[in-house]
């Protein structure tokens, strides 16, 4: 048994009268019987019906296809045309107002019957959609997140949420392209971001990263991508969908942390830590290793927020020791330390006796995701976080050196006074 409610807008009362009849016998239930565009907006929003049959000739100046177009427009009611119209510049007419149904006149009541179910339900599955991409704005609004959408063979990328104020520019400064996307990410991050792609794109897996952006006037703004690709299938093409977070305000550190902190005490805590350090999966035991401390500085004080810096230190001690882990040759494995003083800097060098690197590895090793290990034994995010906490949270500067002969020299400087004294450093990458 139907219980959709339709109105019927026919000029003609007897086929209007028929038509209700016949409603009515299939079990639904008539809203009311209109012969103008007038009426049936008044009756529409009075009564609310499911669906409106509508005549395309109707008494007054309007007929039903701009009073359908009015109708949807306003109440979003579907609507299935009954006319004897069939011309081809009617047609035209009527299909431009997206109809659920056209019906010719006469038609017998199964095939209204079976005009109106479907009508009904296109219309309901159309509503449900609509809901899901309102609840789904909503979300996305509520989150403050950026929704992206790139099809890999066209270069057409759909964005949506709060993208363009995350990248900082109107939607057209950055164009409909993944080309024009790149644009607003900051020229250092782009390799790692477009490698992070492509890297999806092979495995068919996820990935997150952190990158920065460059807002119009030159700020720069960090932000989060979670993103994952899909193959190319019969009803989509191959593409990646993500969504943007802005996390500069997490990414800025507290200035309440910072203090007075001696380099050589934070030296000292985390060769404490490294002491107890043995990963059978690396092949590297602290225990095994020669620490040599050469600290001459009258004052190795440093304004640093203490357990940041102790964390950099570690992933430069545990680099060491994995890089001369590969080396199954090394007798003696040894780290030197070394710590001086540079006016209003204070720098630490940590050296190994491993086998060092190549100067394109050097080159590329604070980059996000880039490493030399073998697939499970490291991420390549250490040294990129250790970079990150030294040269934008502590304005200072870190750099690596592998000379001729083996070995590597990381050399830390870090500000001895409170402000962004990193742009003075010699050694700013």
């Amino acid at each position: 048994m139907n219980s959709a409610k339709i109105l019927v807008v026919e000029d003609e009362r007897i086929v209007a009268l028929d038509l209700a009849q016949r409603l009515r016998g299939l079990g639904y239930e008539v809203a009311g019987l209109a012969a103008s565009a007038e009426q049936a907006l008044a009756l529409a929003a009075a009564e609310r019906p499911d669906l409106v049959l509508m005549d395309i000739h109707l008494e007054g100046d309007t007929d039903g296809i701009a009073a359908a177009q009015a109708l949807y427009a306003e109440t979003r009611i579907p609507v299935v045309f009954l006319t004897a119209y069939a011309d081809a510049q009617t047609l035209e007419r009527a299909q431009a107002t997206l109809p659920f149904g056209y019906l010719v006149k006469p038609c017998e009541t199964p095939e209204l019957n079976a005009a109106i179910s479907v009508a009904l339900a296109r219309h309901d599955a159309e509503a449900r959609v609509e809901r899901s991409e309102e609840r789904q704005r909503l979300a996305l609004d509520a989150a403050q997140l950026g929704v992206w959408e790139w099809e890999a063979g066209s270069d057409r990328l759909r964005t949506g949420g709060h993208l363009p104020a995350i990248l900082g520019a109107e939607r057209e400064a950055f164009a409909a392209t993944w080309a024009g996307f790149l644009t607003r990410v900051h020229p250092d991050d782009r390799g790692a971001l477009q490698a992070a792609l492509e890297q999806a794109r092979a495995t068919d897996q996820p990935f997150n990263l952190v990158f920065r952006v460059v807002h119009d006037g030159g700020t720069i703004a960090w932000v989060e991508a979670h993103a994952r690709a899909y193959g190319a299938t019969a009803a989509a093409p191959e593409r990646v969908v993500g969504v943007l977070r802005d996390i500069t305000e997490r990414r800025q550190p507290s200035t309440s942390s910072f203090v007075p902190t001696r380099m050589t005490e934070m030296v000292e805590t985390v060769l404490r830590l490294a002491s107890h350090d043995y990963d059978v999966k690396k092949s590297y035991d602290f225990r095994r290793i020669a620490i040599r401390r050469d600290f001459d500085v009258p004052s190795d004080l440093v304004f640093c927020e203490p357990t940041a810096i102790e964390q950099v230190l570690l992933n430069l001690l545990k680099n060491a020791a994995q890089a001369m882990s590969a080396n199954p040759r090394q007798a003696a494995p040894q780290i030197i330390l070394r710590l001086r003083d540079e006016g209003d800097w204070v720098r630490l060098e940590v050296e190994d006796n491993g086998p060092g690197m190549s100067e394109e590895v050097s080159r590329r090793l604070f980059e996000p995701f880039f490493t030399t290990k073998p697939v499970g034994v490291g991420t390549g995010l250490g040294l990129a976080v250790a970079y990150f906490i030294v040269t934008e949270q502590h304005h200072g500067s870190l750099r690596v050196e592998s000379p001729p002969g083996g070995g590597a020299r990381f050399i830390l400087r870090l500000p001895r006074q409170e402000g962004p004294h990193g742009a003075d450093s010699p050694d700013r990458r």
